[in-house]
Order: C-alpha cells, then structure tokens, then sequence
C-alpha cells in the first residue's frame, strides 16, 4: 500500500515536468521581467526614521534594534542587478539565483516591516523552486561552458503547491467573514468602498461599479471569489485542471485590476512559469543550446536596462500606468494560458515531453 502511494505521488509530481529549455527560456523572461517592470531596490529603507522599525517576530529584522545604514541597501541593491543579469545569461546559475533569493529576502524582511506584507513574495517563491530545480542547465552560458547537452524535463511540483497553499490560505481567511449569506454586510463591497473613498482608487471601471445597486451581486461575488481561491488546493490534483485555474486567476486578477484597481502585476510572469513553452514555440524545441553572442547580448541588455542605465523606462514600465500595466498582463498572460489548454491533448500527462 504505500509503495502504491509512493507511485501515485510520483506520478502526480510528473505531471508538473517542464522541459529544459522551456526552464532556460521563461529564466530569460523572468529576469527581463523583473529588470523592466519590478526592479528591486531598498536603499531607501536606510534613510527611514527608526520610529518606524516594527519588524514581524518571525524574521531576519526582528534580530536588530533598528534599520542597517544605507551602505547595507546599496550593497543588496548591487547584489541584486548583479545576480540578475548572471541569472538571465545563465552564469554559475545556481550560485547568482541563490543570491538574487537571499538579498531579496533579507532587502523583504527590512521593507515588511513597516507592517505590510506584499505579494510580491510568490517572486521569491518562483526564485527558490527555480533553485532547486536548476533552470540554468539549458540556454545558458553553463551549458557552453561545461559542454552540457539540453537536459530532461524538471517537476515544478512545489511551485504549484506553494501557489495553492497561498491562495488556500487567503480563501480561508475570506470564508470565515465573507459566507454569510447576509446581504447587509459584504466582503468585496468593504473592499470597494474603501479602496474608492479612502485610497482614492477611482480608475478604470470603478466609478461603474460603484454605481451598481443589486445587492445579491456582490454577495455572489463573495461565495464566488472565495469557492475560486479555496479550489486551487484540489485543482493541483491535476495538471490540466490547474492550469483551467491559473487561467481563471488572470480573469479574477483582471476584473480586481479593472474594478477595485489592485493589479496583482507580479503574480502574471510568476503563471507562466507552468507554461510548456516549447509546445507553443516550436523552434525552441529544436534548440540544443544558445550562440554565446545570444546570451551576450541578453546580459547587455540586462545591464542597460538596469540601474542606473533604465534606458528601457517606457510609458508602459512608469509607476503611473501601474492599472493599465496591469491590465495588459493578465490579458497577455490569459491568452498564452487559453493557447496552452487549447492544444492540450487529451489524456496528455506531461504537456512538455518530448
């Protein structure tokens, strides 16, 4: 009985192979990713008042009585650009991911301390399974250098465990004060309200929405949002059905970006990190390994659209267009997702062999 378990278990974290060079492609859009629309940087903590320091109790900073100077930020955010152009390249890829993980965990711990915790933690959760699944073993500049041949698929498994348990664990905290089936008190018009009046998220479709009167429309908004958030623990269960999920999430983030105007923009490159992305480009498939003057020139655009260079701040990169940004993600990343499912085979367990 438990040799069948231990098979059944095994066969469940097959279903979560991505192939090598799927790995060394979305490694590639990771990072330009990140150098473009969410670029790290924490020296400004330094220069914050120490009245303000209230670390969490479970963290690097609850071990210090107050902020590091500002040469311990430019020091990480050093770090960071650094270890990210290796990342993308793909040099000592192992080393420089680990790197880019623990300066953005500890500049994290520094930054959560004035009490929020964003979500952009689920980049450090993409950073850490990245780790150890190695996602430097194909188009990178450690396939040339050690002469390595495209490598097998990897499991991802935990990837999607940990995105499970994080939306599980916000569904389960809504179901206790949202499913009331009292149509006087409403979760997502608390959220509405508030965001409009005191935060003055008044973009996009919200001043629609808040003209709407049906109040049983927002009470199935609720049961809705959180059926959808508490589902992703058994949606795991199978690649296919997780993958209809993560699809579901785009439009879930897109109607919060376009209502209520939370953009959620750092989970939409964190999804594509499940996409077969040979499947959907043929020629990459066929590739056994990058020209070094391909992954040279990925590195100089790296370093030039990195600090202090920024030559690629388009309008669409500014802090200001943050909603439309937004917007045009979780559009782009539905679409690549739908694509994906569309040519799903059926009874296809790992979408990405080859």
């Amino acid at each position: 009985m438990t040799i069948d378990l231990a098979g059944k278990v095994q066969s469940w974290k097959s279903e979560y192979c991505i192939d090598g060079n799927s790995l060394g492609f979305y490694r590639i859009l990771f990072c330009g990713w990140l150098m473009l629309f969410s670029p790290s940087s924490y020296a400004w903590i330094g220069e914050v008042p120490k009245a303000f320091y209230n670390p969490p109790v479970l963290s690097f900073a609850s071990l210090l009585d107050t902020f590091p100077d500002r040469s311990f930020f430019l020091v990480l955010d050093v770090v960071i650009a650094i270890s990210l152009v290796l990342v993308a390249v793909g040099f000592l890829t192992r080393f420089s991911t680990a790197a880019l993980l623990i300066a953005q965990l500890v500049g994290n711990n520094f930054q959560y301390s004035f009490g929020k915790i964003d979500h952009i933690i689920f980049v450090q959760c993409v950073l850490l399974v990245m780790l150890i699944v190695d996602w430097g073993r194909s188009l990178s500049l450690d396939q040339l250098i050690f002469r390595r041949k495209s490598c097998s698929a990897s499991s991802i498994w935990l990837l999607a465990v940990l995105l499970a348990f994080g939306f599980f664990s916000a569904g389960f905290g809504k179901a206790i004060h949202w499913i009331d089936f009292d149509l006087e008190t409403n979760g997502f018009l608390s959220w509405l309200y508030s965001g409009y009046y005191t935060l003055d998220r008044q973009e996009l479709l919200a001043p629609f929405a808040i003209q709407l009167r049906p109040v049983w429309l927002w009470e199935f908004a609720d049961i809705t949002a959180v059926l959808f958030e508490l589902g992703f623990i058994l949606a795991i269960l199978r690649r296919r059905t997780f993958m209809i999920w993560l699809l579901i999430a785009c439009l879930f983030h897109l109607a919060n970006c376009l209502i209520l105007n939370i953009s959620f923009a750092p989970y939409s490159i964190c999804y594509l990190a499940f996409v077969p992305w040979t499947r959907l480009i043929p020629s990459l498939a066929n590739l056994e390994r990058l020209p070094v003057s391909v992954l040279l020139s990925v590195g100089l655009v790296m370093i030039l659209g990195g600090p202090p260079f920024n030559l690629f701040q388009f309008w669409l990169a500014l802090p200001s267009w943050s909603l439309e940004r937004g917007v045009v993600m979780w559009i782009a990343c539905g679409l690549i997702l739908a694509l994906v499912l569309v040519r799903w085979k059926p009874n296809q367990a790992d979408p990405s062999a080859k």
